[in-house]
């Protein structure tokens, strides 16, 4: 995202507080450096729906916006930080749309299946 790399990213982002936020910026390949470091424990959403399907009953499922919660560590509490972060979503969320990035977080809205007697 051009946007991190921009003049008001590079003064807010902090990438020493944060690994990962400092190995995503300085790749060639964003999405390999992410899958690098979580590639360990991470169940497909197949496997996640499933599993959720068995004691719920799923109400909602969807893709959101997911790599922007990355920077909340690497910047300082401020408004400017806080603006930032929601121009990322706000960008993320549009790439998206457009089908230039696909989002890999899951809201996912369920309600308890009530047990049979």
């Amino acid at each position: 995202m051009k946007l991190l790399h921009s003049k008001q990213g590079t003064v807010l982002i902090d990438a020493a507080a944060s690994q990962l936020v400092m190995e995503l910026l300085s790749s060639t390949d964003p999405i390999d450096a992410w899958q690098h470091n979580h590639r360990h424990d991470v169940h497909s959403i197949r496997t996640m729906n499933e599993a959720i399907g068995k004691y719920f009953v799923v109400r909602e499922a969807r893709s959101v916006p997911y790599l922007y919660r990355y920077l909340v560590p690497a910047l300082a509490e401020t408004s400017e930080a806080a603006a930032f972060v929601s121009e990322v979503f706000q960008q993320e969320t549009l790439l998206a749309q457009r089908s230039e990035v696909m989002l890999l977080g899951r809201r996912i809205v369920a309600s308890p299946r009530r047990s049979e007697r």
